[in-house]
Order: structure tokens, then C-alpha cells, then sequence
């Protein structure tokens, strides 16, 4: 399999004009190599790499098709996490966006305003439970603690507790991918358990079964993913009961 084809194909009809002006933001250039392995890669039939290197390189210069190949490459990644980081209207992206200015302040000797930007970041990031962000927002708040007029004691307790959560939602994304590992068990028959018993012995397994069965948001990231693992699985008849029982349980804890 080739990813960098495999990359090209992934893309829409709207993603491949746009990539197109992409490529061309710096300098538009007439018979642009990268582009024109763009689209042979797009439009043709898999090719053998000599085939490819032939179209290119008479000679057969395998090193500047390698070359070339990677300019392509990097330019794909320019142009999708750009993509990505447009799309991106979730407190997830917001966050992410308010640490880029705060570091770029700190780059430029602006701590009073880079300070401002981390305290919005903290702030989102912890109404809506981001924990990875927050870990790097006091990780970036510690280091330069005496530039932001910060307290390293204070921000290392934060930091201890957001390192916490974090841990426990790393635990719970392992654990569900023993639960959707055993539902493909099920489909295939070689397993016969219900989606209760498959969750809550994969939350044992990795110690996090208390946390999860307490908390509502830990909770509702667990059915949310379950229910893209039944939908892959086309097991549909056994997430009904499954969140009837999660929402009866969460009512007898509150």
C-alpha cells in the first residue's frame, strides 16, 4: 500500500481543488513536478515505483523521485492540518488556539497579555474537562511562572490534579478498545457476553471501573464511543439496554 497515495484518495472532490491552490500559494510555476505527481496519483491506476520514476526522471534518478515524493508528502500535511485547524470549532480547537497565542506573546516578551490568554485557555479548557490541553497550559504557566507572576506551588497542585484526569480518560480510551475488540468477538461468534459485562470487565481490567460508573461525563464518553463501536459492528439490538442501564445507575449515584 502506498500512504502517500492512499493520503490523495482520502481527500474530496472540494479538498483536491483546494489543494491544488495550496500548492501553489507561494509561487504558481508551470509543470510543477509535485502537482503533476498529485495528479497521476489521483486519477491513474496504482504504479509500480520504477513506472512512476519514469514518468519523472528518464534516467531513472530514484533519489530525486524520493525527493520529490516528499515535498509532495509534506505538502499534503501543510494543507491538512491547516484543513484541520479551520474546521476545528470545538473548545478543543479554541483552547489550542489561546495556547499558540500565549506562546507566541511569551516568544515576543508580552507575559502580562500571554498571562490573560492561558487564564481564558485554563478556563475553557477546564469547563469542558479538555485535560491533555490543560496539562500543557500548567506545564507552560510553570515554566514560566515568574515571568506570568504565577505561584509554582499552586500551579503544581493544579497540574497534579489535571494529570489525574487525564490519566483516567487515557484508561477509559484503553478500555474501549478491549470493549470494541470483544463486540467484534461477538459478530464473529466466538464470543457470548452482553455489552454490560464486556464494559464493565474491561473498565475492571484497567482499574478505573469506580471513577467511571460515578461520573456523567466519563459515562457519557463511554456510551458515545460504545455506540460508534455497535454501529461499526451492526450489533444495534444491544445498545438500547446498555444505555437504559448506564442513565439507571447514574440516577441511583446522584
Amino acid at each position: 500500500m502506498d500512504t502517500l497515495r492512499e493520503t490523495i484518495h482520502s481527500l474530496s472532490a472540494e479538498e483536491r481543488r483546494e489543494f491544488r491552490v495550496f500548492i501553489n500559494r507561494q509561487r504558481v510555476r508551470k509543470g510543477r513536478k509535485d502537482l503533476a505527481l498529485f495528479e497521476i496519483m489521483l486519477k491513474e491506476e496504482e504504479l509500480k515505483p520504477r513506472e512512476l520514476v519514469a514518468r519523472f526522471y528518464p534516467d531513472a534518478n530514484m533519489n530525486a523521485y524520493h525527493t520529490l515524493r516528499k515535498r509532495l508528502s509534506q505538502h499534503l500535511q501543510d494543507f491538512i492540518s491547516l484543513k484541520v485547524k479551520d474546521e476545528d470549532d470545538t473548545a478543543y480547537g479554541h483552547v489550542s488556539g489561546l495556547i499558540a497565542v500565549s506562546r507566541y506573546l511569551l516568544s515576543k516578551n508580552r507575559p502580562s497579555v500571554a498571562k490573560k490568554f492561558l487564564g481564558k485557555a485554563e478556563t475553557l479548557a477546564e469547563q469542558n474537562e479538555v485535560f491533555e490541553l490543560l496539562d500543557s497550559i500548567y506545564n507552560l504557566q510553570i515554566k514560566h511562572a515568574h515571568r506570568l507572576e504565577l505561584s509554582v506551588d499552586e500551579l503544581i497542585e493544579k497540574w497534579s490534579g489535571s494529570r489525574k484526569q487525564r490519566e483516567l480518560e487515557e484508561r477509559i480510551n484503553m478500555a474501549y478498545g478491549i470493549i470494541q475488540e470483544k463486540l467484534a468477538e461477538v459478530k464473529h461468534g466466538g464470543l457470548d457476553e452482553d455489552l454490560e459485562a464486556i464494559t464493565r470487565k474491561a473498565l475492571r481490567q484497567l482499574k478505573v471501573e469506580e471513577e467511571a460508573l460515578s461520573r456523567p461525563s466519563i459515562m457519557y464518553m463511554l456510551v458515545a464511543m460504545t455506540r460508534s463501536s455497535l454501529i461499526s459492528t451492526k450489533a444495534y439490538d444491544r445498545f438500547e439496554p446498555y444505555v437504559i442501564d448506564a442513565f439507571e445507575r447514574l440516577e441511583n449515584e446522584g
